[in-house]
């Protein structure tokens, strides 16, 4: 990802925000600390993340920005520990919870696939403790469904994306009228594959 707009960035420091606060809230109320957080004696959250392997990371830049403003104020500083594939992510992380020779540390943040939910199940944030039905309802609903599991939400869908399929309508038009293809054919995946099959015959 090189270029983000605007848009993206601000909605990518929103979310930042949101999540740091989260945690930093959770991990208060989990130790037994009340105290508020101090910009004198800030604390330090690691992250791992996939935004920007190959690349310039824009999330990089907005956590940059998040230090210098919001998380200067409030006493909370993030530390970019990694920026990998998903793979490697998965892979450090299976081997930091089972506390494997020469692992790292478990970060306080990280991105991956819900797929890791099993393997990390008793060290996840359960975020429906701290994140309200307002909140929540702010995310398509069947991607906060891939969070859950056993009723807990442990983790939340902020790098979700909607495939798109553009098609010329010229061409269509012309193969359509030699097959008996339809745009009913896109309705599903199994309609698409079949309708891919019979371009191909």
């Amino acid at each position: 990802m090189s270029v983000v707009s605007k848009k993206f960035s601000a909605s990518l420091y929103s979310m930042l925000v949101l999540l740091l606060l989260c945690l930093v809230t959770a991990f208060s109320s989990g130790c037994g600390n009340k105290a508020s957080l101090d910009p004198t004696k800030p604390v330090t959250l690691t992250i791992w993340h996939v935004y920007g392997n190959q690349t310039n990371s824009p999330f990089n830049d907005t956590i940059e920005k998040f230090n210098a403003s919001e998380g200067k104020a409030k006493g909370v500083i993030v530390k970019v520990a990694s920026v990998s594939s998903s793979n490697v992510i998965d892979k450090a992380l299976f081997a930091s919870a089972k506390q494997e020779p020469g692992a790292v540390p478990l970060p306080d943040l990280f991105t991956a696939y819900p797929r890791v939910i099993p393997a990390m199940h008793d060290k996840l944030l359960h975020w429906d403790k701290y994140l309200d039905k307002e909140v929540l309802a702010v995310y398509q609903p069947e991607f906060l469904a891939e969070g859950y599991q056993d009723k807990e939400l442990l983790m939340l869908p902020v790098a979700k994306s909607t495939e798109l399929l553009f098609v010329n309508q010229t061409y269509f038009d012309r193969f359509a009228a030699a097959t008996g293809a339809s745009t009913d054919d896109f309705a599903d995946y199994d309609k698409l594959f079949a309708l891919c099959r019979k371009y191909y015959t």
